[in-house]
């Protein structure tokens, strides 16, 4: 007579606390805010680890933190955009109007007020976008090595009006 020792394949381990229901929803609604994996662990009470399982066990949880994320950049993207491009907002506001018989009245009004574009973000979209400035220090930048890279050779940039003209003309 043989003894076979029967092996079980007993879970080991805490039991997961991932809901199928609710998880992957919360997941994407935090992470449209710019929650980061390790937000997640903190807020479900889990360790970043188990989040990181969770992305491989749970095919829907990981799409929604995927697409949550997406969104989170692209909200980014788009503010630093306008922020490089400059832009228009409306303002509320109060203005006085003089009248004939010298009495001035108070009428709220709407501007539209112009944001300028800056410098900074332009740098940094650049830099994520094309790599221009990978290999180059912040303060090493100067009207020369625009020209040389990114301007054709049969250009140059007159500094006076900056406008760009053939050479030779």
């Amino acid at each position: 007579m043989e003894n076979k020792i029967e092996k079980t394949t007993a879970k080991r381990g805490r039991p997961t606390s991932y809901d199928s229901n609710y998880h992957p929803e919360i997941t994407y609604k935090l992470c449209s805010l710019g929650l980061t994996d390790a937000d997640l662990a903190f807020v479900f009470d889990v360790t970043e680890p188990t989040v990181n399982l969770w992305k491989i066990k749970h095919p829907k949880f990981a799409e929604n933190l995927s697409r949550g994320k997406i969104l989170a950049d692209a909200k980014v993207a788009h503010s630093l955009f306008k922020r490089a491009t400059g832009y228009q907002v409306k303002e509320s506001t109060t203005i006085e109007v003089g009248h004939l018989d010298k009495t001035i009245e108070l009428r709220p009004a709407e501007v539209l007020r112009h944001i300028p574009a800056d410098v900074e973000a332009m740098e940094i979209w650049l830099r994520n976008r094309t790599g221009f400035f990978k290999h180059r220090g912040r303060n090493q930048i100067g009207i020369e090595a625009i020209e040389e890279d990114s301007m054709p050779r049969h250009t140059q940039l007159d500094s006076n009006t900056a406008n760009v003209s053939a050479e030779g003309k």
